[in-house]
Formats: C-alpha cells, structure tokens, sequence
C-alpha cells in the first residue's frame, strides 16, 4: 500500500483535501457544512490523511486547544490571523510530511472553533487558507519529495487493514516525536499574535 499511485486528479487538488478533512471533522461533532463543494468517493490518500491528522489532534488536543481559545469574539480577520500565525510557527523549523498532517489537523480545529463561537460562515475560508499556503509556502518541497504519492509511501502502510489501531498510535507516536516541542513553541507564538491583534483593533 505504501508505494500506491494516487489516480484521482482530485486527490492532487489540496482544496478539495482540505475540504474533505473538514467536512469529515465537522460531520463527526454534528455539524452539517452545507455550503462545502462536492468531494469524490473518499480515496486511500483521504482515508490516510483523515487518520493521521485526527490522531495527531487526539493526542495534542490540549495543545491544539490553546491555540484557539482566544478566539472567543471570532471574526474572519482574527481567524485568518491565527491560522497563518500558527502555520508560521508550525514549518519555521522546516518542512516534513508531518508537519503538513499537522496543518490539515489545525484546520480542522479551527473550523470547529469557528462553528461553536457561532462563525459557521468562515469554515468556507479555511481550505482557502490551506491551499493558499501549500500553494506559496509548500508546494515546492513537496514537488521535491514526491507530491501526495510521496506522502502516501512515507504514510500510507499506516492505514493497512492487519495493523490494530494501537499500533498505529505507536507508529504515529514515532512520527510526530517531535511535535510536542513545535506545538509549545505555536502556543507561545499565538499569545503574542492575539496581544499584537489586540492592540490593532
């Protein structure tokens, strides 16, 4: 499975990714995005994605907690603010698969932060954003490093149907060892994005 080819056009497109994470997200804590584009079937690169990302946020989810909850009186420019601070601080070290797995996880966050401060109009935002990123900041080392089809031979033995979930957990552990430093370091780095934001307003 690690060294499947990626056939769907649409799986190349990190919109439509970014989307069906979202959607995946919302739809599991009871929220219906009714304005999100038509997704395809999901594929063995969704199916990872959605994996990796929602274990990565179920064993930082403090973490990630912190890096929203000062948006308690959302807007779109202070979620904007947050997201692009935090994607900032997120690859300042460097890029790695992970930390793109990371990304997708943070916008799911995000969105559901948005739709419980009563903001569900800017969900549609968020795949923008991350398209936006991958596109300007991203794009070129993944090119380098096989696109989607790289990530699925760096990720995709995760998903094999004979591998028990707390396997899994090990193995992302392994992965994302480092992850805990970064998401402290995006914690402390937000603070001062939300006094910075403060005194802009």
């Amino acid at each position: 499975m690690g060294s499947e080819t990626i056939q769907e056009d649409s799986d190349l497109n990190t919109y439509s990714l970014a989307c069906d994470y979202i959607k995946f997200k919302l739809m599991k804590s009871g929220y219906n995005w009714e304005t999100c584009p038509p997704l395809p079937m999901p594929s063995t690169l969704r199916l990872c994605l959605r994996s990796l990302a929602e274990d990565l946020e179920e064993d930082y989810r403090s973490t990630f907690g912190a890096m929203t909850e000062d948006l308690n009186m959302i807007s779109a420019s202070s979620a904007k603010a947050t997201f692009f601070g935090v994607t900032e601080e997120l690859f300042f070290e460097g890029i790695t698969w992970s930390r793109i797995v990371a990304l997708f996880a943070f916008g799911g966050v995000l969105c559901q932060k948005c739709v419980s401060q009563g903001a569900p109009q800017l969900v549609d935002q968020v795949p923008y954003w991350i398209k936006m990123y991958v596109d300007t900041r991203l794009s070129s080392w993944m090119a380098e490093n096989g696109g989607w089809n790289g990530f699925m031979a760096h990720f995709g033995k995760i998903l094999s149907i004979d591998v028990t979930r707390t396997w899994r957990f090990d193995y992302i552990h392994k992965l994302l060892f480092s992850f805990g430093t970064v998401c402290a370091a995006v914690a402390l780095s937000l603070m001062l994005i939300h006094h910075r934001c403060e005194r802009q307003s």
